[in-house]
């Protein structure tokens, strides 16, 4: 997490769950976790019709409210 902050990075969140029982499984603790590591945005990717720097049609977008 501190590399990425360094280096100006992006946070978005994501859920690698095994099955449908382990879906969200630890949201309830992410809020806590990242602002203990110094995450203060959470962004997220959108579709554009313009596309970006690497020819894919999706820009990233601050999340609002986080």
């Amino acid at each position: 997490m501190q590399v990425i902050l360094a280096h100006d990075g992006r946070f978005t969140l994501s859920d690698d769950s095994h099955g449908p029982h382990a879906v969200g499984l630890d949201y309830t603790r992410m809020r806590e976790y990242l602002l203990s590591g110094g995450v203060r945005e959470i962004w997220q990717l959108v579709p554009s019709t313009i596309p970006n720097e690497n020819g894919r049609h999706s820009k990233a977008v601050r999340v609002e409210g986080c």
